[in-house]
């Protein structure tokens, strides 16, 4: 993975994407819902997926939700906005 080559075991890694998760699409309706991500989008990632292939790659992540509660994130607190448009992965390397 790049992401591992590039950064020092002191560095972290700040990602922004859609969020995607299939919840989403019944509380913003269908066609709300794919302009999320916009039709052309070839991978949809979800919070789990991001979760997942950190891990799985070597990093310990966090993942957040769109409105972000920057208090949260500076004390490395919990998300519990589960329906956020954007997501946020803050990962560091293990």
């Amino acid at each position: 993975m790049w992401a591992r080559q590039l950064l020092k075991m002191a560095d972290s890694l700040y990602v922004f994407c859609p969020n995607v998760d299939p919840l989403l699409e019944g509380i913003y309706g269908a066609s709300r819902y794919h302009q999320l991500w916009g039709k052309v989008h070839p991978l949809l990632v979800t919070s789990n997926f991001l979760q997942k292939s950190s891990r799985k790659h070597g990093f310990r992540a966090r993942v957040y939700r769109s409105p972000y509660k920057l208090a949260a994130i500076a004390a490395n607190g919990a998300d519990d906005n589960s329906y956020g448009r954007e997501l946020c992965l803050i990962a560091a390397r293990i």
